[in-house]
């Protein structure tokens, strides 16, 4: 079977809703506000206790899911971010409700001019699932302290 119609067959189950209070809570409307949401997750995952590599990774991660937002969804574009354990996890929703097809995202782009966002993303996240329904798209990400820090020099 393809990748494609195996991915496309999977059913898409709705994400727990995130917690009533995060630890980050951004909504960008345009370009020029995605700098300010990569400089807040970088502080928070820096406060979480993420190494600068480790910080790096996680901010990448969201800034190409939030520019798909804007670029493919609909603004707004809500970021949320919360601790679970010692895993940290992004939420991003933007309000265009167009489902993200099921295969994009697992290889990496043909030509430069295809999109790498969601490709990055799901290189640098330990779990990235996706969610459409009520007028929403969901792009979650889940970046667990060992996994993310794996391979890295950790100062002691």
């Amino acid at each position: 079977m393809p990748p494609g119609d195996y991915l496309s067959g999977r059913a898409q189950p709705p994400l727990a809703e995130p917690p009533p209070v995060t630890d980050v809570d951004i909504t960008v409307r345009r370009a020029e506000d995605v700098a300010s949401c990569r400089a807040a997750v970088a502080r928070w995952a820096t406060a979480q206790h993420f190494v600068p590599t480790a910080v790096g990774q996680v901010v990448a991660a969201t800034n190409e899911v939030v520019a798909n937002g804007l670029r493919h969804g609909r603004p707004p574009v809500r970021t949320r971010a919360w601790s679970q354990d010692a895993m940290l996890i992004v939420d991003v929703e933007d309000q265009g409700g167009r489902a993200i097809p099921a295969h994009v995202g697992y290889r990496p782009p043909v030509i430069p001019a295809d999109s790498a966002g969601l490709w990055l993303a799901r290189q640098l996240a330990d779990v990235l699932v996706t969610h459409t329904g009520d007028g929403r798209t969901t792009v979650r990400m889940y970046f667990p302290y060992a996994v993310t820090h794996r391979n890295l020099r950790i100062p002691t």
